[in-house]
């Protein structure tokens, strides 16, 4: 069976069997896939086939479709944390969470390495910038880079967020966390690249 194969066999049995779990078991599935796909990469660099770069790439891109499935699939963190305001702007949540796990200092301490993973993804769009900083945040929840806020989300408690004129206890996720902080970082990356601006203001 080809990485592409179990992948998708994974995927399947995670949405047809009814697995309406949190985002925080899911992400647990999502680590112990990756563990799995990563031990699948390590044999097909042992075997002697020509191909199996295109094969490593391939279930690469599997596991990033599936997490990026899951991740809008399971929390419409748009309506949550932002607000459509040419562009998407935090809203009051959004805000507030930024500043809980000190997403200012997380941003401006792994810059370099964020802003060269946006590059590789050559976005030509505002738009792209957009959707990629949420992408390469996601893509990257098992670098170290994210252990402090792992470690935020597993000890702290549930938030109070506003929504739909009402306030209500929130449990705050990891996807929760990469949007909040793709907003911000994406305003990073145009500040270095005017030139995929619209002509009119951002």
């Amino acid at each position: 069976m080809t990485p592409f194969q179990i992948a998708i066999s994974i995927f399947t049995i995670l949405v047809s069997g009814g697995v309406f779990i949190s985002l925080y078991k899911i992400g647990k599935k999502i680590g112990n896939f990756e563990k799995a796909i990563s031990s699948i990469e390590k044999t097909l660099d042992k075997l002697p086939c020509k191909d199996r770069e295109k094969q490593i790439a391939a279930t690469h891109d599997d596991v990033l479709s599936i997490k990026m499935f899951l991740a809008s699939k399971y929390k419409n963190t748009e309506t949550i944390w932002g607000v459509k305001h040419s562009p998407t702007t935090l809203n009051e949540n959004g805000s507030t969470l930024f500043k809980n796990i000190n997403g200012e200092s997380f941003l401006s301490h792994n810059k370099e390495l964020l802003i060269k993973k946006i590059d590789s993804k050559q976005p030509m769009t505002a738009l792209d910038v957009e959707y990629g900083a949420y992408e390469i945040l996601v893509e990257n929840t098992n670098n170290p880079i994210f252990n402090d806020l792992k470690c935020w989300i597993y000890e702290s408690p549930s938030i109070t967020i506003h929504k739909d004129q009402e306030i209500r206890q929130y449990i705050v996720t990891l996807y929760d966390v990469c949007y909040v902080l793709s907003i911000p970082l994406r305003d990073m990356y145009l500040q270095l690249h005017p030139e995929l601006l619209p002509n009119s203001d951002i």
